[in-house]
């Protein structure tokens, strides 16, 4: 009798540890399914005007590879086409219409997010840039190119000119009663041509161009450019200048430049 109560204990035990066995490779089955069932898919969408690049660190370049769990931080590169910027960077999650504006992390063109708990398709809008040389409240005078080295020979402007160091562009206000500038902005499409660094501003008063009988309204901005500082290319300058005098005046102007090399 005894001998029968032990045997039936050591297979319920048996037993017990088959369904615990059984039970744990169950939970890690389950564990990792539910690793899997966390990783979500990045499309990217691109046209010809702009380039997109995941910057995460990838094992292979099959479309596998392009899934991360969410909560994951998610870089990539923009990069837009020659005479295009980037107006928005967003997702846009499956069977969503809405798109999610994703900043800028730093000036490289760099655009970082977190992953969502979603398939995800990821884009840019773009913007051909226009040139405008004139508006209600100013104008640009530039010779648009330039050759490092020499004069280049299409230049013809008075108020415009090259030095040996200095390439200037000249801004005419048209902006009454103004005497200070609230903001200003100069930017470049192509810092690796014309740098933020190689541009310096400067005002022009009235009394400068009329004698002692003249004003201090501003009437140019001289932006005098670093020639020694640039780079052989292509970039498109924005010029942006808001009267701190007169509500609603500013400028807002945008002309291509070209380095060429002699």
């Amino acid at each position: 009798m005894n001998k029968t109560i032990f045997k039936t204990s050591m297979d319920i035990i048996v037993m017990m540890l088959c369904l615990f066995a059984t039970m744990m490779v169950m939970s890690a089955c389950g564990e990792k399914q539910s690793e899997e069932s966390t990783k979500f898919e990045i499309s990217l969408v691109t046209d010809f005007t702009y380039e997109i690049t995941l910057l995460n660190s990838l094992s292979s370049v099959e479309a596998s590879e392009y899934k991360f769990e969410s909560g994951t931080t998610i870089n990539i590169l923009i990069e837009p086409a020659d005479d295009y910027y980037i107006e928005k960077v967003y997702y846009t999650a499956e069977d969503s219409e809405t798109q999610i504006t994703i900043n800028e992390s730093d000036t490289s063109g760099v655009y970082s997010f977190e992953m969502p708990n979603a398939n995800i398709s990821v884009g840019a809008s773009t913007t051909a840039y226009t040139e405008i040389l004139s508006d209600n409240y100013g104008a640009l005078t530039a010779n648009q190119s330039i050759i490092i080295g020499g004069k280049s020979s299409a230049w013809s402007t008075a108020d415009a000119y090259v030095t040996d160091n200095t390439w200037e562009v000249l801004v005419t206000l048209d902006m009454s009663y103004t005497t200070a500038i609230s903001s200003e902005s100069i930017v470049s499409s192509n810092e690796n041509v014309i740098s933020a660094s190689a541009i310096t501003t400067s005002y022009v008063r009235d009394y400068d161009i009329s004698g002692s009988s003249g004003s201090n309204v501003i009437k140019q901005v001289r932006i005098s450019i670093d020639t020694s500082a640039i780079q052989v290319g292509e970039t498109w300058l924005t010029f942006e200048f808001k009267s701190a005098n007169l509500s609603g005046a500013k400028t807002s102007l945008c002309a291509k430049f070209t380095v060429s090399a002699s």
